[in-house]
């Protein structure tokens, strides 16, 4: 099994070449620049955070260390910042 760095460089990669190829569906459904930059960065993030979650269960895990006694709370506001960005998108798509 990878460790953090490996899960960390394989989910930028991963979310580098999802957002572009997001960023690219939005500009051909005819979005404009912000509407990519909103797609293309919640891709890549959820890809980037995604790939970091086979390290949670472990102890000794950089993301457990770092979220510590929040780790609910890290989770909620991740799942709420993602909420927000799709609203936003969403809101946009409906303006066009």
């Amino acid at each position: 099994m990878g460790n953090f760095d490996e899960h960390l460089n394989a989910g930028k990669a991963a979310g580098l070449l999802a957002a572009v190829a997001a960023g690219f569906l939005v500009l051909d459904r005819g979005g404009g620049i912000g509407e990519i930059i909103i797609v293309a960065s919640g891709v890549g993030g959820v890809l980037v955070v995604g790939s970091l979650l086979p390290d949670i269960d472990h102890q000794a895990s950089k993301p457990r260390q770092a979220a510590g006694s929040l780790g609910a709370l890290t989770v909620v506001g991740v799942l709420s910042s993602l909420s927000c960005l799709y609203r936003i998108a969403s809101r946009c798509s409906a303006d066009s």
